[in-house]
């Protein structure tokens, strides 16, 4: 009998570790995190607990000089975490530590990232071997192209006389600087063939390392002016959609909506109609991806918006009142983000709509003349529990979450550490 238990003990451990294969957990580690103060501090040994979670760890960010375009820190106080990292693939030999290049963080000279497709073979095949030598230098498993592509422009709600206004305004201001970097004119299709040509390159250069290669695409990039999909998904390892962020107090200070909606939303002239999910998901799986490469980028942070008056509506998308990003908290120490224990820990006392297929906000009116209110939108465990089930009925990839740090890593909330995470995780093994 006991032999029957110990044998049924060990088949259902095989089960799990076989269940735990078909879906990746991807969690994006923010090294910037090693400079916050107090709970917002990042450590090894944080770091360390969510690696037990994860399938995939992805260190981000590296950067590019833009003198030779090579491979390089973003910050010098992130070499000690990757000299780690060979230490911790011996601990966890079940995860893939990957390092991730771009992925917003990268602020100097960011017309670089299109310099860089548009140069010659010579200077591509340095940014090459420069990755090469990085990867092998710290014993990363491959490499994470998180690349910078011009985002999309918002829908912002004005009157006719403030877009004459705003287009002068612009003319004038782009006549008057001089430091301008010329823009070259390169059509959809040249972009998309250098933006293959560079992948292929990589991938052909990797193979021999038996290195992975994944693509982010970040948010708010309109991925049909980048990216040939059926061609791309041949040199990639998998792909991370972000389909998060559609709408930011820095990209629209003055109008709020949902954060990251998992189905098309009601139509409203504010909306761009492809911004959710769903539409992102079906628009890679139209193109030819396999839904097994593809990966649900999942944020861990909220957006906030200040405002000094009432709003004349409190029903999404907000459009009155507001009055720009939020001032940066003393955690995360970023205007207009909140980190996830914050948000839990501030929505608690305020006026909340939840709803796990459109998202959730929250709001506190300003109480007194003179004070300030404060609008938040953000995911919660039931809505990141509906895209799990979404990811498992589309046979999508995995989910991924960005990022580690933002998680509410010391159960400050409700006293369970990593609840997005282990949601994540739960859900999809």
């Amino acid at each position: 009998m006991k032999l029957l238990i110990v044998l049924g003990a060990v088949l259902l451990a095989l089960n799990q570790l076989v269940v735990a294969k078909t879906h990746n957990v991807i969690c994006y580690y923010d090294t910037s995190s090693i400079t916050r103060i107090g709970a917002a501090n990042f450590t090894s040994k944080d770091l360390e607990i969510s690696l037990q979670l994860c399938t995939h760890v992805v260190y981000g960010y590296a950067a590019i000089r833009r003198s030779t375009y090579e491979i390089v820190p973003g910050d010098k106080r992130q070499l000690p975490l990757f000299q780690q990292v060979n230490v911790l693939k011996k601990r966890y030999p079940n995860v893939k530590f990957l390092l991730s290049m771009g992925g917003n963080a990268d602020k100097r000279n960011p017309h670089k990232y299109m310099e860089l497709l548009e140069n010659n073979r010579d200077q591509k095949r340095g940014f090459i071997n420069s990755v090469l030598g990085f990867l092998r230098n710290y014993q990363f498993d491959g490499l994470d192209l998180a690349y910078q592509l011009p985002e999309e422009k918002p829908i912002l709600d004005e009157s006719l006389l403030k877009r004459v206004f705003s287009a002068a305004k612009e003319k004038v201001s782009s006549n008057l600087d001089k430091n301008k970097v010329p823009t070259k004119v390169v059509s959809v299709a040249e972009r998309r063939m250098q933006f293959t040509q560079l992948i292929g390159d990589l991938k052909q250069a990797m193979r021999g390392s038996n290195l992975l290669l994944s693509l982010t695409v970040l948010p708010n990039v309109n991925s049909s002016l980048y990216f040939n999909v059926p061609v791309i998904m041949g040199n990639l390892d998998f792909v991370t959609l972000a389909t998060f962020d559609y709408s930011t107090p820095q990209r629209t200070p003055k109008q709020a909506d949902y954060l990251a909606p998992l189905q098309a939303l009601p139509p409203n002239k504010l909306r761009n109609p492809q911004a959710n999910v769903d539409a992102q998901i079906r628009y890679w799986l139209g193109q030819g991806a396999s839904s097994a490469q593809l990966n649900m980028g999942i944020a861990g942070h909220g957006r906030t918006w200040q405002f000094k008056k009432l709003l004349k509506s409190d029903k999404m998308p907000i459009r009155s009142s507001l009055d720009g990003p939020a001032a940066a908290d003393a955690n995360v120490r970023k205007t207009g983000m909140m980190a996830w224990p914050d948000v839990c820990t501030k929505v608690k006392q305020m006026t909340k709509y939840e709803d796990k297929i459109s998202g959730n906000y929250a709001y506190n009116a300003p109480q007194v003349k003179g004070s300030t209110g404060l609008l938040i939108t953000y995911e919660n465990v039931a809505s990141i529990a509906e895209k799990a089930t979404y990811v498992k009925s589309h046979k999508l990839g995995g989910m991924a979450l960005f990022d580690l740090s933002l998680d509410d890593v010391h159960g400050v909330c409700n006293g369970e550490k990593f609840p997005l995470l282990k949601t994540i995780r739960n859900k999809l093994i």
